[in-house]
């Protein structure tokens, strides 16, 4: 994948999404630390998209890798990476739905 783009869809959001992305649901799932390493090596070698939900556990290192790749000038600003995550189903009340979407948020 290194030098070559991953196709883009747009949504009707207005917004671009690759179409190749990298899933991080893992299982024994290592420190945040190894899983932001590997994601920074999957952002140098092209990915642009990754899919998480807040039940894997790697929301936190997605977006540690994603800090850690705009300090090594791998992309300039989090806007060049696109992220899908989903909150849990025992989440899905409406007042637990806004909460859960801010956790997600504040980690990537």
């Amino acid at each position: 994948m290194a030098g070559k783009k991953i196709p883009d869809v747009l949504l009707n959001s207005g917004h671009k999404m690759p179409v190749i992305g990298m899933g991080t649901s893992v299982e024994n799932r290592p420190s945040n630390e190894t899983l932001a390493s590997i994601y920074v090596e999957a952002i140098e070698v092209g990915y642009r998209h990754f899919d998480t939900a807040a039940v894997y556990g790697t929301e936190e290192a997605i977006g540690l890798a994603v800090a850690k790749a705009i300090d090594k000038g791998l992309i300039k600003s989090r806007d060049e990476v696109f992220i899908t995550s989903k909150p849990w189903n025992t989440d899905a009340h409406r007042d637990l739905i806004v909460p859960a979407l801010k956790t997600t948020l504040k980690y990537i």
